[in-house]
């Protein structure tokens, strides 16, 4: 669930594909995760939310990967429930990236 709110965008977006094919992938996904109705609801959920975007302004990322541990039986603590997703109104002088891969410098190596 942690790896939902990852700061990289793609990352979200892999660890939600990755998800939806782990519930798709069960036979009867009631012994692992609970329910029918709520395992469609969380790949409804996995499927619509646009996990990839930069910033999360009105905070529905995080407001869907809590939904979806709560629909999957899994416990969040307070301070995993209140973690936010992209940058913060913050003033700093860091401008947006202005690609899509800017944003993953930091973990290229120099050369």
């Amino acid at each position: 669930m942690t790896m939902l709110l990852n700061p990289y965008p793609r990352v979200r977006r892999y660890t939600a594909e990755e998800l939806y094919v782990v519930i798709l992938s069960q036979d009867d996904g009631g012994n692992l995760f609970g329910n029918r109705g709520c395992l469609e609801e969380a790949n409804q959920l996995l499927l619509s939310v646009v996990w990839h975007d930069e910033n999360d302004p009105r905070g529905h990322i995080s407001e869907s990967r809590n939904r979806i541990a709560e629909l999957l039986g899994i416990p969040l603590t307070e301070r995993q429930l209140n973690v936010k997703v992209g940058k913060q109104n913050n003033n700093s002088r860091k401008t947006a990236p202005r690609d899509e891969f800017e944003s993953y410098s930091s973990l290229v190596v120099g050369g």
